[in-house]
């Protein structure tokens, strides 16, 4: 769990290992052909480029996903991103 706790020290807690919110990203399903270890959600270019490190360090791939992304609208889409 190093890499979980050195992506909590980046993004606090916009980061997720929980089977239940993993389910959430459906497109990482067929990007990745399976579940993602890890969500996390950076809020500037400062923390994607530490991610990126972090990544390369541990030799964890990255699979990036837009922003409210629509193709594939599915059951845990949250009622902020609808509106």
């Amino acid at each position: 769990m190093v890499v979980l706790e050195d992506l909590r020290q980046i993004v606090g807690d916009r980061v997720t290992a929980s089977p239940t919110e993993l389910y959430c990203y459906p497109l990482m399903h067929l990007l990745v052909g399976g579940m993602p270890d890890y969500v996390v959600r950076p809020k500037s270019t400062t923390e994607v480029a530490q991610i990126l490190c972090l990544a390369s360090e541990f030799e964890v791939s990255v699979t990036a996903e837009a922003q409210e992304l629509d193709l594939l609208e599915g059951p845990c889409r949250s009622r902020e991103a609808s509106s």
